[in-house]
């Protein structure tokens, strides 16, 4: 096993990866961790994209084969759980010189389940940047911001399904199809919505009941999403959602508060004004009623052509292979200093 005094294992980490780049083609494993296996959210295709997206000198190990191939740098996803003890487990059956990597998806909630999980790993990507630094520790690196992104469908899968729903018939209600997560600030006005805003379509969920969205097919969830122009982007705290990516493949106007600190980071202001994105100064019942009007206004003066921009846009830049890549790559650098 790797050393891991305090501070060795961090060190080392380097120097391990430029021993792994020097064998050659570097196998890389990506798996989604099991806090999500219930959801279905991660689509079962997405290593394809991830196999054909790699770049030289890493090539795709599929998790199903890691136990018969040894991974060189193997990626797992972190959801509020302490996934410290998967990860050691991990790091007793991988070959010594495997790099572990998390990536947080849920780094703005559940500190102490995050940090247990960091202090397991070699590199730790947060999914929030504006609130990261407490990851920071003497046992592993912290690596730079990953944001999340739209992994229900691998791109075949949302090019296929836009062509079939993209163009159809929209409604011009707000689509508002949220788990009602009580401890969240956004819970009252969820309820708000549902009681107050004729023009907003509220399909709630209870944290421990998901049925309603998440035993949908992949289909059915995307022609959920393309049967409406606009929604809202309304964070547990100040994070930056899968809702955003997945509002834009599917070809949806979002309304986005900009309380949202790492919008502005992923998609860039310019880009935002050419896709019609709305933006609220922070949410309320009376700011999103306003930017509801603004946003069916922006979808149909940019017509088809907007809805196209838009999952296009998605399609290229932010889905899950996309990231992988960009983790791949930061792995990369890191055995030159960086």
């Amino acid at each position: 096993m790797a050393a891991n005094s305090t501070g060795e294992r961090a060190r080392e980490v380097p120097g391990r990866i430029r021993s792994i780049l020097r064998g050659g083609a570097v196998a890389l494993t990506f798996a989604a961790s099991e806090e999500t296996g219930h959801l279905r959210y991660f689509s079962a295709r997405a290593s394809e994209d991830i196999s054909a997206g790699l770049r030289a000198p890493f090539r795709w190990l599929p998790f199903d084969d890691y136990l018969r191939e040894e991974a060189r740098i193997f990626i797992v996803t972190g959801h509020g759980s302490d996934q410290s003890e998967p990860l050691q487990e991990l790091r007793a059956h991988e070959h010594p010189d495997t790099i572990l990597a998390v990536w947080l998806w849920d780094n703005h909630i559940s500190n102490v389940n995050n940090r247990r999980t960091a202090l397991a790993a070699d590199i730790v990507f947060p999914s929030h940047a504006y609130h990261s630094s407490y990851l920071a520790n003497p046992l592993s690196i912290l690596g730079p911001h990953i944001p999340a992104c739209s992994a229900q469908w691998s791109r075949a899968e949302a090019a296929r399904l836009f062509a079939a729903h993209g163009s159809g018939p929209r409604s011009g209600k707000l689509l508002v199809n949220y788990v009602d997560y009580e401890f969240s600030p956004r819970s009252a006005l969820l309820r708000r919505l549902a009681a107050d805003a004729p023009e907003a379509d509220v399909m709630l969920m209870s944290a421990d009941r998901r049925e309603r969205y998440f035993a949908k097919s992949p289909a059915e969830r995307f022609r959920e999403w393309a049967a409406y122009k606009a929604t809202v982007i309304l964070p547990v705290e100040r994070d930056l959602s899968t809702r955003v990516f997945d509002a834009l493949l599917a070809g949806l106007v979002p309304i986005v508060p900009r309380t949202i600190q790492d919008f502005d980071l992923v998609v860039p202001p310019a880009v935002q004004e050419s896709l019609g994105v709305v933006r609220i100064d922070a949410p309320s019942l009376e700011s999103i009623r306003e930017a509801t009007l603004r946003a069916v206004r922006r979808f149909d003066a940019l017509g088809p052509e907007g809805v196209a921009a838009r999952h296009e846009y998605a399609l290229r830049n932010h889905l899950l292979d996309n990231r992988v890549l960009a983790m791949a790559e930061s792995i990369r650098q890191l055995a030159g200093g960086s």
